[in-house]
């Protein structure tokens, strides 16, 4: 059914969207194929929309009808209303936003303000947050499952539009934008935010469930009227290792200039020449198995950073093994020298045996078949060379002829040697039976398989291998086995499906682990923006407790001048050292000790000590309690109060009088404002610091906040790492969370200084170097022990 015209126009009116036919100062050409991907676009989603809808009127009214209470039921039923009064409203909305996007496709984002560069100290809406989650949830699983197909709508469309290649969160079209502009469809229905996010759900299911298919038809439109007719998707070869010398993806990347466009690549669309299969204006290109055009410099190494943060973007991945420079193999053959030296020095004889050398094709059968072993789980790290070559060469006797069997070539046994090694060093790096070493034994033979057929992997730190075991180790050592409680059941399901599927499905594909890369850090940038806003609450509570603590002490101080030279009786001084200091304490938060609230509780006090036989008894007992009720007494209790204090009788319920001793002992039991349950009895006494503990004190002073600490569990050595989030210069309060943004334990610099004067808590020096980087240092470092040689080149991101 197609949208009436009156109501599109209607609603372009209102919204002030851009239309395609009003795109004057593009060509023809381009506004024929906007328009023609305009008609494709509206009969894929407008019937998705519709099904959707009606999806969720039926699961609103399932909703109602299985409702556990009448709140629950009414808040279905409201819903269900509002979506039936609204939909006719929705299709043409979300008609023009996508008619928009595509007629806007080649306009620059609006630049970022700079005063919004950097945290925002501000709460995000609830509601806004989670709805963000769910559509970039949404979005990321559409994403994995047409990356190629939207890798290639992102070249073709930047060849239309005459611009860099465009990353998928731009592409027209894309799952991102199609949210985008459901969310905006749907804006003005006032719906929970359970039940707007029901309906995106709906969506995906209807329109975005088999996205693959649906994006290639859109590319199969743009090559039918040739724009990029020969873009052809890098597939890593598997006999790369046989290509020529490539560059480190750590050199600088040079813009050179593009070749001739291919034949009919729609040249003369655009204003400048694109290679087919390569990135716009002679930008390099990057991706084991998308291509994804580098946007910037390299970061320093991939995944997650070792404290907690994101390191590296998603999407910048390195370059394929034939589209690189020239330093990789050298640097390949310096290890290979350097494994031989140490050999000769160790007197370490070749086992080989007098058969002939296995071919890369009998290697990767081999190591096929190992793969689909269940991983070896346990083993004391440094075993697992010589197991694995043993693993491998039991499998190779498959291919023996005339009883010689296969050996591995030189090149092939020191591939795995260096696999091994590198393995055998990141498993001393986690903790000995965590989560980390179960991963790293899933990841070993898949990445021994791409490394023999890649040689990049030693030399290039951004290769998509490399930088997925860094992410998958980081991950596991920092978010899993760090985690002093249960770690993060979301992210452990992750992690499991990411290494399965890769000990799985991974057959000299680079491209899987683009896809598994992509996949896990955009779920790690879920779980950052999360934990960032769990410690902004966090952050918020202590400060707000730190002023309540100043107030409190201040509120104190006047108390006990005012009671200074009186003689109040127990039950008045009493009632002005507990509940009455509770009361001036809130005054000052919430007024400040310049209000007409604050100068009201003061008068009270003054009152209380120094009555005179002219004060308004009614009123002043008024005053009385309600200081006392906005401190959390009962009515009744601070009615009886307020009367005692003031000398009038107080009747309990039996009609006997009540004693001033009762009424202090209620004040005494009293919880105080801001105390928790015991918190104040618990709360332990600081001793005075030595001069060693005060030079700590001033250095913690000046430390930022963000700075982590690993602190020591138990005897045993058992370390988890917290992030200092917080602290008051006055108080000396600190606040640490732990790497989900959650509330990990209270303490004073003083306590923190003693701690780590004593060797119990540690600061963590930051570093640039990922773990599997530290890896490889650390591995050239031993082999130049070895050989007694001088600095040698060593793999990118290793220093020397």
């Amino acid at each position: 059914m197609a949208l009436p015209v009156d109501r599109r126009r209607q609603t372009r009116k209102r919204a002030g969207v851009a239309r395609i036919v009003e795109r004057a100062d593009i060509s023809a050409r381009v506004r024929g194929v906007l328009d023609e991907l305009s008609n494709v676009l509206n009969a894929r989603f407008e019937p998705a929309l519709r099904g959707a809808l009606n999806d969720l009127e039926q699961q609103l009214f399932k909703l109602a009808e299985q409702a556990r209470n009448n709140a629950e039921q009414e808040l279905a039923y409201a819903s269900l209303r509002e979506v039936k009064r609204g939909r006719a409203d929705i299709g043409p909305r979300f008609a023009a936003a996508i008619e928009s996007d595509l007629a806007s496709f080649d306009r620059e984002p609006e630049p970022v303000p700079a005063s919004s560069v950097g945290p925002k100290l501000e709460l995000m809406q609830e509601h806004v947050f989670e709805e963000d989650l769910a559509l970039r949830e949404i979005a990321s699983r559409a994403e994995v499952r047409a990356s190629e197909q939207l890798y290639e709508l992102g070249h073709r469309f930047a060849v239309l539009a005459a611009l860099p290649v465009f990353e998928s969160e731009r592409v027209p079209a894309g799952p991102q934008r199609v949210l985008q502009a459901l969310r905006g469809a749907v804006a003005e229905l006032d719906l929970p935010t359970a039940h707007r996010v029901l309906g995106w759900r709906l969506f995906e299911k209807r329109a975005l469930g088999e996205a693959a298919p649906f994006y290639t038809e859109i590319n199969d439109l743009l090559i039918a009227r040739r724009i990029l007719p020969n873009l052809i998707v890098y597939r890593h070869s598997r006999g790369a290792s046989e290509a020529g010398a490539s560059a480190t993806a750590d050199a600088p990347a040079t813009p050179t200039s593009a070749p001739p466009a291919p034949a009919g690549a729609a040249s003369g669309v655009i204003g400048h020449a694109v290679r087919a299969g390569g990135a716009a204006q002679g930008e390099p290109m990057q991706g084991g198995g998308h291509g994804y055009a580098a946007s910037g410099p390299a970061p320093e190494h991939g995944g997650l950073a070792g404290h907690g943060g994101l390191g590296g973007a998603v999407g910048q991945h390195s370059l394929p093994a034939d589209a690189a420079g020239s330093d990789e193999m050298p640097l390949f053959d310096t290890l290979r020298e350097l494994l031989a030296q140490r050999r000769r020095m160790t007197g370490q004889v070749d086992e080989s045996g007098d058969g002939p050398d296995a071919s890369r094709e009998q290697v990767q059968a081999a190591l096929q078949a190992l793969q689909a072993r269940p991983p070896a789980t346990g083993g004391k790290p440094g075993a697992s060379t010589q197991r694995l070559r043993q693993d491998l060469q039991g499998q190779l006797r498959r291919y023996s002829k005339d009883g010689k069997t296969p050996q591995l070539a030189p090149v092939q046994r020191d591939t795995v040697d260096l696999v091994s090694m590198l393995f055998d060093n990141l498993q001393r790096e986690v903790r000995m039976g965590g989560a980390a070493q179960r991963f790293l034994g899933k990841l070993q033979v898949p990445l021994l398989r791409t490394a023999l057929d890649d040689p990049a992997f030693f030399s290039q730190r951004n290769h998509p291998a490399r930088k997925l075991l860094n992410t998958v180790t980081e991950t596991a050592a920092y978010w899993v086995d760090s985690a002093d409680g249960e770690a993060d059941p979301s992210l452990v399901q992750k992690m499991q499906t990411v290494t399965e599927r890769l000990l799985h499905d991974y057959d000299g594909d680079s491209g899987l682990y683009v896809h598994l890369l992509t996949d896990l850090e955009r779920h790690m940038q879920t779980l950052a923006r999360r934990a960032e806003m769990s410690e902004r609450r966090h952050v918020e509570a202590a400060q707000g407790r730190d002023r309540l603590d100043a107030a409190r002490a201040r509120a104190e101080e006047i108390i006990a001048q005012r009671l200074v030279g009186t003689r109040p009786s127990s039950l008045v001084r009493t009632l002005l050292e507990q509940a009455w200091t509770d009361a001036l304490t809130l005054a000052i938060v919430r007024h400040g000790e310049d209000s007409d609230v604050f100068r009201e509780r003061i008068a009270t006090v003054e009152a209380l000590l120094q009555r005179n036989p002219g004060d308004d008894i009614g009123k002043l007992q008024t005053e009385v309690q309600h200081g006392l009720q906005q401190v959390g007494l009962h009515t009744p209790d601070a009615e009886a109060i307020a009367r005692k204090v003031l000398d009038q009788p107080v009747i309990d319920f039996s009609g006997e009088p009540v004693s001033q001793t009762e009424l202090a002992l209620k004040l005494k039991q009293r919880q105080r404002l801001g105390d928790d349950a015991g918190e104040a009895a618990s709360r332990p006494v600081d001793a005075p610091l030595n001069a060693e503990e005060q030079r700590m004190l001033e250095r913690l002073k000046s430390i930022p906040f963000g700075s982590w600490f690993e602190f020591q569990r138990n005897q045993q050595g058992d370390i988890v790492r917290r992030k200092l989030a917080w602290f008051s210069p006055v108080t000396g309060r600190c606040l640490f969370v732990n790497q989900r943004g959650q509330r990990a334990e209270e303490r004073t610099l003083a306590r923190l200084a003693r701690d780590m004067v004593r060797g119990q808590i540690r600061l963590v020096v930051e570093t640039q170097t990922s773990l599997v980087d530290r890896a490889w240092s650390s591995i050239v470092e031993t082999l130049k022990k070895f050989t007694g040689r001088g600095p040698e080149p060593v793999p990118a991101g290793a220093p020397a």
